[in-house]
């Protein structure tokens, strides 16, 4: 099978959540089809820090444009026109060109904004169209109260309505959107994974050395992700006026980590920021009690996933749980913001409990979340649907 991924960023280097699925589904599905990732080329926009892995499976192919190279002269930060990219048509006869000489038996569109210009660039073609949807991306807005949101509504459910067939990470986002489709498109669910031979418990000399390299002290709190983003940014927020200080209370020699790229510019005694680490599964498992006390965000938690799969134990929230099967006090510690401080000095007062929960942790991921498993049956459902569309198209080639 040919398959064509429409992502609104390259995949590589792999530095968020967004990429981390997009990377990982290339990956599988390259290592058994022909895949080949198109992306539009961002004029001005430095390759960002984060990890190349060495086993791509896959081709990457830029999208071009004269009209984006003209905005890159002379809008030296147009950061706030970065929808134009995936929307506009200046980029139409990139992407129908590049997909003619691709040739797909299938197209894959990453997030909904690209799903207009997908459907044009690709008129014409035998193919059918998947929609990869990574959050409700309304209810993320809606949740972080982002104005338009019900704009963003409408346009999401038209962009699902244009798919042949819709893929959740989560089955609250798959009842969220099928609730408001036309009846016509498929809606499936191909949950989140961790790579659980990377996420593992770290060697004791291992985390050693990442706390003494930073100057950690006992306990270790920690926390990673894209910390300038606002989902991220608000519990850095939370985490540095709220959890830490109450910690400190108590242990008076307590360390939070924050790992990766745009952290706080400035953080109190306490609390050591890394930026992008080029070994972050050893950075996480070197911590005592992971915490992500999520207020915001949709689909399912990818950072979530890797804390349980290093057998790191982890406070979050009911959000930050949302699309997961965890369970309080058997697999996480589950609890309302508020009592998010509370829970977490609880946790750290409790060495057989942080045991408990980490290995809990660990085996679930092992279990339920390795990629190969999550990424199975949405590689059996795919082609399903070009079967199916295969057929079809016979029956009205033999009708004709």
């Amino acid at each position: 099978m040919r398959i064509a991924v429409l992502s609104p960023r390259n995949p590589v280097p792999v530095y968020t959540g967004l990429l981390e699925r997009t990377y990982q589904t290339c990956r599988f599905l390259g290592e058994r089809h022909t895949v080949n990732v198109f992306f539009p080329d961002e004029p001005g926009r430095q390759d960002e820090e984060g990890r190349v892995p060495d086993h791509q499976p896959f081709e990457r192919t830029k999208l071009e444009s004269p009209v984006l190279d003209v905005l890159g002269r002379a809008v030296p930060d147009y950061s706030a026109l970065k929808g134009l990219y995936h929307t506009h048509p200046w980029l139409y006869g990139s992407l129908r060109s590049t997909l003619q000489r691709f040739d797909p038996d299938l197209l894959v569109v990453e997030f909904p904004y690209l799903m207009p210009l997908t459907r044009a660039a690709s008129r014409g073609f035998d193919c059918p169209v998947i929609l990869s949807e990574h959050n409700v991306e309304y209810k993320f807005a809606e949740r972080l109260d982002i104005p338009l949101w019900r704009l963003l509504r409408r346009f999401e459910v038209h962009a699902c309505n244009q798919a042949d067939a819709v893929f959740t990470v989560s089955e609250t986002d798959r009842d969220t959107l099928a609730a408001q489709l036309d009846g016509g498109t498929e809606v499936g669910v191909a949950p989140n994974g961790v790579d659980v031979g990377r996420y593992r418990p770290a060697r004791e000399r291992d985390s050693a050395l990442v706390r003494e390299r930073y100057q950690l002290t006992s306990p270790v709190l920690v926390f990673h992700g894209n910390l300038g983003n606002a989902q991220n940014a608000e519990v850095v927020d939370l985490l540095v006026e709220d959890v830490f200080p109450a910690v400190r209370r108590e242990f008076d020699d307590a360390s939070l980590m924050l790992l990766g790229a745009d952290p706080p510019e400035e953080t109190p005694p306490g609390v050591v920021t890394t930026g992008v680490v080029d070994d972050l599964p050893a950075h996480i498992a070197a911590a005592d009690v992971a915490v992500a006390p999520m207020l915001s965000g949709s689909g399912t938690n990818l950072k979530i996933l890797e804390y349980l799969a290093t057998g790191v134990p982890v406070v979050t929230t009911r959000i930050g749980a949302e699309g997961l099967p965890l369970r309080h006090g058997e697999t996480a510690a589950l609890a309302d913001p508020a009592d998010v401080p509370a829970a977490t000095v609880r946790l750290l007062r409790d060495p057989d409990r942080r045991e408990t929960l980490g290995t809990n942790g660990r085996d679930l991921a092992v279990s339920e979340f390795s990629w190969s498993r999550t990424l199975e049956p949405y590689e059996r459902a795919i082609e399903r649907l070009l079967d199916t569309h295969r057929a079809s198209e016979g029956m009205r080639t033999t009708n004709a």
